[in-house]
């Protein structure tokens, strides 16, 4: 009944098709008979692995073959799919050492195997078993792999596999262009290089692999160990180099966050718990973190991908999503070294090319500041405190937002105020009382300033808050960075210019919070609540308890995100700050961000890394401008330092050169740090000189005032002609030793008074005490020949005394000529007396 023409339809059939079944039917009874024989097992046409494996190798004789070849690259996966059963997994894993052995001897050529085993056995069934189970499969598979020998294929072959299968040139000029463009590769800056190239690898093994990095291929390597056969490395190679076939340019690299796409699609990984890890991520990535980024760039993940979106917003949101994905792999494969400690820097760095950033080498600190945005919305993304932050991506398969919604009436104006109130303050180093006013204390120049601080809305302040409540010092008000709605800081600059009089008060106008920022305000309002004491065990009962603990760390890490967040935010308000640039609605002008009441003090807005920072500089400017003489000291100036120096400043008056040696190092910086700024003395390596500045000064206007010399007189004319606005006892140092030097007591109403540093009266006057004309002469005589070494004549007259003080002249002349001048004064000076 066969002829060629159902002959050849039937050969055409699928294996079970009715035709070709009765075919093979026919051709087996009449011309394969030995097959017949062999297959007669209950009617089931199959022979055993014996039988067939003769059956190959006697036909590959008879077609004149050396021997037959058997690539099994399926076997150990199809034994894989069938893990959970240990009856089947034994029997057809004895089967395996048939290749190697056999019960038949008419095998005529060699049968060689090569399985490729990409998994251990052992490790997927034996530790689902009983012992007893578990150790006889441990022998079934150590009967058939001592059959075989052994060929290691290690992760550092995969870039030489790569290079033959995939990555070859298709011509010799093809070669010299890629071997150009990765030597333009290497140029890239050290530490992008450092992180792509990672430890293990070199320059040879770069290229090997270029357009891929190492860092991608040690990520491939370690991701595809744990997904099953479809998603092997040099498919997973294969196909990103497909996806990216129409974009990728010469020079340009595989970005690593790319390799999360082509692993978050196909075959599911091997172990249950790795699955559940997977399905979390891509969940969280699908749920959270894409939508996230969608809203940003204002496109969708399907516009995207269909080419429908705008090119330039496309190009943004794949390269938002690249550092995502890379953040997600660090979580999926923790063990791979370029994953691990990952910073800003290092995540532009693996999807090097993809951040871009004005300024080259900033693109480190562009990858950070986006991802601090969206860490603030994201509670699963955590960033660290340290200096050079570290990322990183915590997978759970928690829900948080629920938790937030139910405490969402904590988020009012009131709270808001509260927590702008107590941020700013931690901010500025102002320590928060209950007070409506509150003193902060300023160290300027070595001394310590106090002025008061008021946070309030400017714009419903009335004028006497304004005006503080001291005349003598200053009070700086803090404006609010938001306001009820219908109003904007336009209302607070309004509110200063209605202030009529003067008074010591600054302003500090900030710009408004943005929108954003204010919902992100309120959420951290929220949190705030949530994580005190136990409310958040109260707001998350619908958790089971192992969630629990997740969902809080979630949450906490928010919290902390949204602080910095907003701490940054803050000092774009207050001016010091341009990002974020999204932190504010259209900004106040640099001049209107500061206001004197004083109007002839106008400060500038002051420049700080941090916003205490630019406060203390911004009183440096007001009290610079009040204290214009002040001057710098080197050291705080304590009571006890003023003491020191003081006793050394006396000892000095007493000493009858006026040149004290001063043997204390310690004690020797000390009067430097005070007497030299004071214009008190000189303090030199080793000798202390006492100066002359204050008694000119202090007699001078005293002469042109005419009237008694007071303490109070004294003080006014320390700030002459300019203010140096010292502290009391500063300026009680100054008097005293004054009046030590011109010999001068403090009296009051005719009685002798004690002055101390401390007890200074501005009514005691100061009466100078004179020496009897003998004892003024002899005193003169005795200083000079200390200072010059000069015996006088016994006989005093003029020519003797006129040549003394050509004596004297001649030996000053050496150090001073002014001494020497009034040297040549003497005789005339001695006639009057």
């Amino acid at each position: 009944t066969w002829d060629a023409a159902n002959y050849e339809a039937a050969a055409q059939e699928p294996p079970k098709g009715a035709e070709r079944q009765r075919l093979i039917g026919d051709l087996v009874a009449r011309f394969y008979t030995s097959y017949a024989q062999v297959a007669d097992y209950g009617g089931e046409s199959f022979v055993s692995i014996d039988d067939g494996l003769a059956i190959m190798s006697q036909h590959a004789k008879a077609l004149g073959y050396d021997a037959v070849v058997l690539f099994l690259d399926e076997m150990i996966l199809w034994l894989a799919t069938h893990a959970a059963d240990y009856s089947f997994v034994s029997n057809e894993g004895a089967k395996l050492s048939k290749l190697v052995e056999a019960q038949r001897a008419d095998r005529p050529i060699p049968l060689i195997s090569f399985v490729a085993r990409q998994r251990d056995l052992s490790d997927l069934v034996g530790q689902n078993l009983a012992g007893a189970l578990q150790l006889g499969f441990a022998d079934v598979l150590k009967w058939w792999e001592a059959r075989f020998d052994r060929i290691t294929l290690e992760d550092r072959n995969l870039p030489a596999i790569a290079q033959r299968r995939i990555l070859k040139p298709r011509s010799e000029a093809a070669h010299q262009t890629l071997e150009a463009a990765f030597e333009e590769t290497l140029r890239l800056r050290r530490d992008v290089l450092d992180t792509l190239q990672t430890t293990d690898a070199d320059r040879a093994l770069f290229k090997q692999v270029y357009p891929f990095s190492p860092a991608l291929v040690q990520t491939l390597i370690a991701v595809s160990s744990v997904l099953q056969r479809e998603r092997t490395a040099l498919r997973l190679m294969v196909q990103l180099l497909v996806e990216r076939r129409d974009e990728l340019a010469l020079g340009q690299l595989i970005p690593v966050g790319d390799l999360f796409d082509v692993i978050a699609e196909g075959d599911e990984p091997f172990t249950e718990s790795t699955r559940v890890h997977f399905d979390n991520a891509k969940k969280l990535y699908a749920q959270k973190l894409l939508p996230l980024l969608e809203s940003r760039h204002g496109i969708t993940w399907q516009d995207v991908r269909a080419g429908t979106a705008d090119p330039g917003k496309a190009a943004n949101l794949r390269n938002d999503a690249r550092l995502i994905k890379t953040l997600l792999l660090a979580a999926l494969v923790p063990e791979v070294e370029a994953l691990r400690a990952l910073t800003g820097p290092r995540l532009a760095a693996l999807n090097h090319g993809t951040v871009r950033s004005p300024i080259p080498g900033l693109e480190g600190k562009t990858a950070l500041t986006r991802l601090r945005e969206w860490a603030t919305e994201i509670g699963e993304i955590k960033i660290t405190d340290d200096p050079n932050p570290v990322i990183s991506i915590q997978i759970t398969g928690v829900d948080t937002d629920p938790i937030i919604a139910s405490a969402g009436k904590e988020d009012n104006p009131g709270n808001r105020r509260r927590k702008i109130r107590t941020m700013l303050f931690d901010a500025l180093g102002i320590r928060e009382g209950n007070d409506l006013f509150t003193t902060y204390t300023h160290d300027w120049r070595g001394t310590r300033r106090d002025v008061e601080i008021i946070y309030d809305n400017v714009r419903e302040m009335s004028d006497e808050r304004l005006a503080g409540r001291s005349h003598d010092g200053w009070t700086v008000v803090l404006d609010f960075p938001f306001d009820e709605p219908g109003h904007g800081p336009k209302d607070d600059i309004a509110r200063l210019n209605d202030f009529a009089r003067s008074a010591n008060t600054l302003v500090w106008l900030p710009s408004f919070l943005s929108d954003k920022a204010q919902n992100e305000l309120g959420r951290l309002v929220i949190l705030d609540f949530l994580m005190s004491g136990e409310r958040f065990d109260d707001h998350a009962g619908f958790l089971s308890a192992s969630d629990r603990p997740q969902a809080k760390a979630i949450l906490s890490n928010q919290q902390s995100q949204l602080q910095q967040r907003l701490h940054a935010c803050l000092r774009v308000a207050y001016g010091i700050d341009t990002e974020p640039r999204d932190a504010v609605q259209p900004s106040l002008d640099a001049t209107d961000h500061l206001r004197s009441l004083d109007r002839t003090f106008q400060p500038q807005i002051p420049v700080g890394a941090t916003l205490k920072e630019a406060f203390g500089r911004l009183l440096d400017q007001l009290f610079a401008y009040r204290c214009p003489a002040h001057p710098h000291f080197d050291e705080e100036v304590k009571p006890a330092l003023l003491r020191d120096v003081h006793e050394v400043l006396r000892q000095a008056i007493a000493d009858d050169g006026a040149r004290l040696f001063v043997a204390d190092k310690r004690l020797r910086q000390r009067v430097r740090s005070v007497a030299n700024p004071l214009k008190l003395g000189e303090m030199a390596e080793t000798h202390f000189v006492l100066g002359h500045h204050w008694p000119q000064h202090f007699i001078r206007l005293h002469g042109q005032d005419g009237g008694p010399m007071t303490v109070g007189k004294l003080r006014r004319w320390i700030d002459q002609p300019q203010a140096m606005g010292l502290p009391q006892t500063v300026a009680n140092l100054v008097i005293l030793t004054f009046a030590a030097q011109t010999n001068r007591s403090f009296r009051l109403a005719g009685a002798s008074m004690a002055p101390s540093l401390d007890k200074l009266a501005d009514d005691w006057e100061l009466h100078e005490e004179t020496l009897p004309p003998k004892d003024l002469w002899e005193e003169a005589v005795r200083r000079a020949q200390a200072l010059f070494g000069l015996v006088p004549a016994e006989v005093l007259n003029a020519t003797n005394v006129t040549a003394l003080a050509d004596q004297v002249a001649a030996k000053a002349a050496e150090a001073q000529p002014a001494i020497a001048q009034i040297c040549r004064a003497l005789p005339a000076r001695l006639d009057a007396f």
